[in-house]
């Protein structure tokens, strides 16, 4: 038995991993070090056209191919500089967009004889884009927008503002949309920190009409404004604290575009085929038809397309248990609406106050597991489940779930 535990090569085995690692490891040194991408710029392109890029990084020296995922986009690596004093590394890539790539983020990594670099966001678009032009800090040198619906590639260099002028027509709703930490994200905590947009809209005579620094808990702010009359509107782009770096790069989308801010249900089973109900500005419809996956405990991206121009894209929930929808009056434990169990529950708090009841029958001991989804699904609810037994006893009550990886 102690032959077979313990081996007489045992030392010989122990001398020749080492050897092994320590050989394995000085060859992946003699290949070079896998490069890393810090950011991107411009950061997106528009279906239907070949435009150049700064992949900006690390280590990017050698590179010899590019990819990016999805359909639709393809690349090419033209020179790479290395870096210097002043600036990091750059490998200027060419990609050509097919005019029918699918909209949306994309991630684009950089090849070299160590190997792929870490991701980085490309965003493919359907709009024509312009790139901010400097000196556009002041009131005064609002950057001219001819005309909308745009995209519009800038950075947020130290201390910076950027300032854009843009013609609108009285009656329309004007959505002013950016890109920013979505583009790249950084942890919450993390040091030097991300680039927090704020955005506030002018009229020509400098009265602020309307500030935004957020989407209800996304960073990344959301202007919807409806025209008041004809003319000229200046629209103000900074950092929260006027920070700014060469990789605060941001998308700015201004126009009559179509924007989903709400759709119901939230959730549909395999295969299943549903009305969603939109709200939202500028949509071709306030309902869509959508059919679910046969694929239980995954994602169905709702969006619709109006004039050409594709909106903002809504998660909806593929779930197992069956849906049951929730119906009113259901305020008080005594008008709580009876579900089976298992049930996935779609529903709504529809005025301040509002109170979801629900009762369910349990036949003996059961370990359940109750579970709310709003925030993942892009619902700006936040919940708190509480238990009560049949005298009205609270049991148990939650409203967050503990998650190490939460940050913000």
């Amino acid at each position: 038995m102690n032959a077979e535990l313990f081996p007489r090569n045992l030392r010989s085995t122990v001398f020749v991993l080492p050897t092994a690692w320590v050989l394995f490891s000085a060859a992946a040194f003699a290949q070079g070090v896998t490069g890393h991408i810090d950011h991107i710029f411009p950061a997106g392109g528009t279906r239907g056209t070949t435009l150049q890029i700064e992949v900006v990084g690390d280590d990017l020296v050698g590179s010899d191919a590019v990819r990016v995922s999805g359909e639709g986009v393809t690349g090419k690596v033209v020179e790479t500089k290395p870096a210097t004093k002043t600036s990091k590394a750059i490998a200027v890539v060419e990609l050509t967009i097919d005019a029918d790539a699918p909209v949306g983020l994309r991630d684009l990594r950089l090849h070299s004889p160590a190997g792929f670099t870490n991701r980085a966001f490309f965003a493919v678009g359907d709009l024509p884009q312009v790139r901010e032009t400097e000196p556009n800090s002041l009131f005064s040198q609002a950057q001219q927008i001819e005309k909308t619906p745009v995209t519009i590639d800038g950075q947020i260099t130290q201390a910076d503002i950027d300032v854009f002028r843009f013609s609108a027509k009285a009656g329309d709703t004007i959505v002013c949309r950016v890109e920013a930490q979505r583009l790249r994200p950084f942890l919450a905590d993390g040091v030097p920190g991300w680039f927090q947009a704020v955005m506030t809209l002018y009229d020509t005579q400098g009265r602020q009409l309307a500030y935004v620094d957020d989407y209800y808990f996304h960073p990344d702010p959301v202007l919807i404004f409806e025209v008041p009359k004809d003319g000229d509107y200046v629209v103000e782009l900074r950092d929260s604290i006027f920070r700014g770096r060469d990789d605060f790069v941001y998308r700015l989308t201004i126009g009559k575009i179509p924007f989903i801010t709400s759709v119901f249900p939230r959730g549909l089973n395999p295969k299943q085929k549903v009305t969603v109900h939109l709200d939202g500005v500028n949509l071709p419809s306030d309902t869509v038809d959508v059919v679910a996956p046969d694929t239980p405990r995954s994602l169905l991206a709702v969006s619709v397309e109006a004039d050409g121009i594709r909106s903002n894209a809504i998660p909806l929930a593929v779930t197992a248990p069956p849906t049951t929808a929730e119906k009113e009056p259901n305020d008080t434990p005594k008008a709580a609406q009876a579900v089976p169990v298992p049930a996935s529950i779609d529903g709504r708090i529809e005025k301040p106050g509002d109170v979801d009841f629900f009762k369910i029958h349990v036949s003996g001991k059961q370990t359940l597991a109750f579970e709310v989804a709003a925030r993942r699904y892009e619902s700006p609810l936040d919940s708190i489940v509480t238990i009560l037994d049949a005298t009205g006893k609270q049991l148990a009550e939650n409203d967050d779930v503990e998650d190490p990886f939460f940050q913000h």
